[in-house]
């Protein structure tokens, strides 16, 4: 193995120089293999490579990745790469919403430990079989497979809103075992992704997060005004200080749509055509209610256009 990673790595950099090599895909059962891999002088990677398939508490697999680091800790070429989890899918639960939880958590828990890739093995497996071992996996896909996702799905494809262009600044746990994920993403205030792997407790909301709605794992949202306390179980929720946005194009393809929920008190509408640096104007269009739901219609054309809510 050492022998052809060597072999690799000189014909694959011979044909693209910025190539990024993945190191031999280990189970996390598998460290003392990878060790004597590089103390037989296996050339270091530009990223470590495991394969990982938790329990139906993702949570429970932070021992291993602590023991990952710890070996990788002893040899200065391997220490400080990045680790990628190029294989991995996290236990079912008994139901709907423990799936979903588990869907999401997987990817969440992951991002806590600095593991910047988390590969879901596979969307298309419904039966769950892993290791000749039928339903150990949390459903993505409907059975038989297709491309209708099962709620673990769903969950996946929401919690992916929420985390794809976002930088995760914080992370705790607080006494009740309750996990708080802090969210940064450009122009916007800071969100927070709550979850509790063991129960549902009663979460009080720090009054200088300044939150506005919560949106669950199946995009309902809950208004916040007035609120101090939400409860936090098994599915992670977001709370966010902004509404919601989300763009839809028009019937005749001639618009796109654009809507938040109502009532959305002291938020106005903004847009810019660049972000670096972004010079954002309000928007002129007719903001109308329709059933709860805010929404402007814009002209579909060529241009680039980012849109934003803010408050003032």
């Amino acid at each position: 193995m050492v022998t052809m990673a060597r072999i690799a790595r000189t014909v694959l950099t011979n044909v693209d120089p910025a190539i990024k090599i993945i190191g031999p895909n280990i189970t996390l059962g598998g460290l003392p293999w990878l060790e004597k891999f590089i103390q037989a002088g296996g050339p270091p990677p530009d990223i470590v490579s495991f394969h990982d398939y938790p329990t139906a508490r993702p949570e429970n697999s932070l021992p291993a990745i602590v023991g990952l680091r710890d070996m990788l800790s002893h040899y200065p070429q391997w220490c400080s790469l990045p680790i990628w989890c190029t294989e991995g899918a996290a236990g079912a639960g008994t139901n709907d919403l423990q799936n979903m939880g588990i869907a999401a958590r997987a990817f969440l828990f992951w991002w806590t430990q600095n593991v910047l890739n988390w590969d879901w093995h596979t969307w298309d497996i419904s039966e769950g079989r892993v290791g000749g071992i039928t339903n150990a996996q949390a459903p993505l896909s409907v059975n038989p497979p297709s491309e209708t996702p099962a709620p673990g799905g769903i969950a996946y494809s929401n919690a992916a809103d929420w985390l794809v262009g976002a930088q995760m600044t914080d992370k705790t746990i607080d006494p009740n075992g309750t996990w708080v994920v802090t969210l940064q993403r450009l122009g916007f205030p800071a969100a927070r992704v709550l979850w509790n792997p063991d129960r549902t407790t009663n979460f009080s909301i720090p009054a200088e997060w300044n939150v506005y709605e919560q949106r669950d794992l199946s995009n309902n949202v809950t208004s916040l005004i007035g609120v101090s306390n939400v409860n936090v179980g098994v599915a992670p929720v977001i709370l966010d200080s902004v509404p919601f946005l989300a763009i839809s194009l028009d019937t005749n393809d001639s618009n796109v749509t654009v809507a938040w929920p109502a009532p959305a008190y002291g938020f106005s509408f903004y847009s810019t055509t660049n972000l670096a640096p972004a010079v954002w104007r309000p928007v002129a269009n007719v903001v109308t209610n329709q059933n709860g739901t805010l929404q402007v219609s814009l002209p579909l054309d060529n241009g680039v256009g980012f849109f934003r809510l803010s408050s003032p």
